[in-house]
C-alpha cells in the first residue's frame, strides 16, 4: 500500500526579467554579466588598501632600464624613416639581455627580451643580430654570448596574422585572435621582461588618426603588460612635420596624439650630421640623436644623446662635448693673428668676423659671447695662448688684453707667413713682367721702360700686402 505525501511545489528561480525582483537581488544577479564576474568595489575593502598607501613605505620600483623604463609599462620609440630605429632597438635588446650599459640606457641587470619583427623577414633579422652582436663586442665574449642565448629571442612575423587589435561587428576596437595567441605564448615562456613590437603599424589595423582606436591599442598593450609583468616597447614613425623639418626634439609620432599621451615613456630619434655636432665623421655614415620626449615615471634626461653610425651596423655612443674645449683652443690658436687680438674684437667687432666664421663652421653650436672667454682662458691656462696686458682702455674704461698664440706658435706662424710671401715673390719673378725687370736690373744695355718698372713695383707691393 502506497502512501502519498503531499509536497510543496518548488519556487521557480527568480530571473532578471521578473518585474517583482527587488533591486538588490537584481544587482546581485546582474553583476556577473555586467562586470565580467569581478566583485563590486567595496568602500571597506578599499579602506584597507588606502591604509597601506598611507602608512607603508612603497617598495622600490622595478626597472628594466634604470631610471628610464619601468616593468609593466608601455613605451614608444619614434623615428624618422631610415634613421635606424630597428638598428637601435637591436642594440638595446642585446645590451639588456647581457646587462651591458649602452649610452644613457643602463639595464637593471640582465633581462629576458622578445623582439617581434613586424616588417622585416627572418634573413634580415639574422644579418642585423649577427653584425650588431659582433660590432658591440658581445658575441666574442663567452659570458656575454651565453647571456644572449639565454635571454634574447627574436621572431619575424612577416606574412602572418599579427594584428593585435581590430574591430568587432559593431565597429568598436577589439582584441583579435592574434592578441590571444601572443598572450598565451607569453604565458608559456615564463617571465619575459621586455617585449618589442617593431613597428606599431604592423600590429594594428586602426586608422592612425583615430584617437579612440589609438587609446584602445595602448589599453591592449597595457593588458599584456599587466598580465605578464612585462614592459612593452613599440616603435613608430615620425610625424609629417618632423619629417619635413628634421627636428626630432619634440617628435610625438605620426597620427593620433593618444599614442603619445597613453604611453608612459616616449623616446624620439633622428639622423644628424657630424658637422652639426662639431665632430669628425670618418666613416661618412653620420650620427643619430636620441631625445626623451616624455617620461611619466622616469627621470628626465635634460639633454639629447648621440651615437655614431659605424661599419657592421654598429652604433657607438659619443659625447660631442667631450674634449670640445681643447678642440676649440686648437682651432683658435691656428686663427689668431700674429700680433694678437682683443677679446672684444673676437666676440663682436668686425676685426674678428673671419675668426668667428671659421669657429662657427667647425663648432655650429658655439655661443661667442659665453664660449670665447672660456676658450681664451683655457688656452692661457694650458700655455697655448698668451695674454698681454696693455695700457689701452676699452669703451667701459677697463684695461684691455691682447691674446695671441704663444711664442713658439707665433714664430711658426711668422715663418709660415714669410714663406708664403717668398713663394709669391718667386712666382712673380718667374712671370713675364718679373723676367723683364730682372733682365733690366741685371745689366742689359737698355734700361726697362718706366711704365714696366712701375707695374713691377705695384705687383711686388700687392704681393707683400
Amino acid at each position: 500500500m502506497m502512501i502519498s505525501v503531499a509536497t510543496k511545489p518548488s519556487t521557480p528561480p527568480r530571473t532578471l526579467t521578473d518585474p517583482s525582483l527587488p533591486f538588490e537581488e537584481f544587482e546581485r544577479l546582474a553583476a556577473p554579466l555586467i562586470h565580467g564576474g569581478r566583485p563590486l568595489l567595496s568602500w571597506q575593502a578599499l579602506g584597507t588598501d588606502f591604509e597601506t598607501f598611507l602608512g607603508t613605505e612603497p617598495p622600490p620600483p622595478e626597472w628594466i632600464f634604470t631610471d628610464l623604463l619601468r616593468a609593466g609599462t608601455v613605451a614608444g620609440l619614434v623615428s624618422t624613416g631610415g634613421a635606424g630605429k630597428s638598428r637601435l632597438l637591436i642594440h638595446l635588446l642585446l645590451a639588456l639581455a647581457t646587462g651591458t650599459p649602452f649610452g644613457p640606457f643602463r639595464p637593471a641587470g640582465p633581462k629576458r627580451v622578445l623582439y617581434l619583427g613586424g616588417e622585416d623577414p627572418g634573413e634580415i633579422l639574422h644579418e642585423r643580430i649577427y653584425a650588431i652582436a659582433r660590432g658591440m663586442g658581445l658575441a666574442g665574449d663567452p659570458g656575454k654570448a651565453a647571456l644572449i642565448r639565454q635571454n634574447f629571442r627574436a621572431v619575424a612575423l612577416v606574412g602572418t596574422d599579427r594584428v593585435l587589435i581590430g574591430r568587432d561587428p559593431a565597429g568598436n576596437p577589439a582584441k583579435t585572435p592574434a592578441y590571444a595567441w601572443l598572450s598565451e605564448s607569453l604565458s608559456g615562456m615564463g617571465q619575459v621582461d621586455l617585449v618589442v613590437l617593431d613597428p606599431l603599424s604592423r600590429f594594428s589595423s586602426h586608422e592612425e588618426n583615430d584617437n579612440n582606436a589609438a587609446t584602445a591599442f595602448i589599453a591592449c598593450l597595457e593588458s599584456l603588460a599587466k598580465r605578464h609583468g612585462a614592459a612593452i616597447l613599440f616603435s613608430h614613425h615620425s610625424s609629417k612635420a618632423v619629417v619635413a623639418n628634421g627636428d626630432a626634439r619634440k617628435d610625438t609620432g605620426r597620427g593620433a596624439s593618444a599614442l603619445h599621451d597613453g604611453a608612459r615613456l616616449m623616446i624620439s630619434m633622428g639622423s644628424i650630421e657630424g658637422k652639426a655636432l662639431g665632430l669628425d665623421d670618418p666613416t661618412g655614415q653620420g650620427f643619430i640623436e636620441v631625445h626623451q620626449v616624455k617620461g611619466n615615471y622616469s627621470k628626465v634626461w635634460g639633454k639629447p644623446y648621440y651615437f655614431a653610425k659605424g661599419s657592421g651596423l654598429t652604433l657607438t655612443p659619443v659625447d660631442p662635448q667631450e674634449g670640445i674645449r681643447d678642440r676649440q683652443v686648437d682651432e683658435l690658436v691656428n686663427l689668431l693673428p700674429a700680433d694678437g687680438i682683443t677679446e672684444r674684437d673676437l666676440v663682436k667687432e668686425k676685426s674678428g668676423k673671419t675668426i668667428r666664421a671659421e669657429l662657427k663652421e667647425s663648432f655650429p653650436t658655439i655661443n661667442f659671447k659665453s664660449d670665447i672667454p672660456l676658450i681664451l682662458t683655457s688656452g692661457v691656462e694650458n700655455g697655448r695662448i698668451e695674454r698681454i696686458e696693455t695700457t689701452e682702455k676699452n669703451r667701459n674704461g677697463q684695461l684691455t688684453s691682447i691674446y695671441r698664440a704663444t711664442k713658439d706658435k707665433a714664430e711658426l706662424r711668422r715663418k709660415s707667413e714669410n714663406s708664403a710671401i717668398q713663394n709669391e715673390l718667386s712666382d712673380f719673378s718667374e712671370s713675364a713682367i718679373g723676367a723683364n725687370i730682372k733682365a733690366g736690373i741685371g745689366g742689359n744695355e737698355h734700361e726697362p721702360k718706366a711704365e714696366t718698372a712701375e707695374l713691377g713695383r705695384k705687383n711686388v707691393d700687392s704681393s707683400l700686402n
